[in-house]
């Protein structure tokens, strides 16, 4: 058995899975220890009868700062951006790196 190492998915502050951490007992978000303790305190716990509770612990908080939108996964805003420009990724990638080029001369 090793250690794997993750993001926080508000923060993105890098940790260690036999460390301090869980989920969110709502949207399933992994948190390091520090963002885990504030949703706890934001939102409170899923409790005993939450029907997660056997997967993520009765102390798991009850929503966290991306259940609520006020942080945004990055690549799903990306997406939702290049649908709303009309333009693939790969479009918009290929200008941004152009209009870097350019600049650099």
């Amino acid at each position: 058995m090793g250690i794997d190492y993750y993001n926080c998915e508000i923060c993105n502050e890098i940790f260690s899975d036999v460390g301090y951490c869980g989920f969110c007992g709502k949207c399933e978000a992994y948190l390091c220890g520090h963002c885990l303790d504030k949703m706890r305190e934001k939102n409170g716990e899923i409790g005993e009868d939450h029907e997660n509770a056997g997967d993520y612990g009765e102390d798991a908080p009850n929503g966290c700062d991306i259940c609520d939108g006020s942080v945004i996964d990055e690549v799903s805003f990306i997406n939702f951006l290049t649908e709303k420009i009309g333009k693939t990724r790969s479009e918009l990638e290929e200008e941004y790196r152009n209009r870097n080029a350019s600049a650099s001369k």
